[in-house]
């Protein structure tokens, strides 16, 4: 039975058609995050981040290269 079932779902996912899907990059909940690392004086890494910043993205999995992204950073942040 759970087979089945299991088999069933499988089955629906993979026939759902495919579409772009809009997104907001969440910046409240800390899930993401714009950091970055430059090599200083040849011999060590410094590390930095930008606080403010806001951004979306488009995905379509069936034309990836109609994918977008738009972020903007505020630098002052940093």
């Amino acid at each position: 039975m759970k087979k089945t079932i299991f088999a069933l779902a499988m089955s629906t996912v993979f026939t759902l058609p495919a579409h772009a899907a809009d997104y907001v990059i969440d910046t409240q909940k800390a899930h993401a995050f714009i950091d970055f690392r430059i090599q200083h004086l040849g011999f060590s890494w410094m590390s930095g981040r930008f606080n403010d910043f806001e951004g979306t993205f488009s995905y379509d999995s069936e034309n990836p290269e109609a994918s977008k992204i738009d972020v903007k950073i505020d630098v002052a942040s940093v």
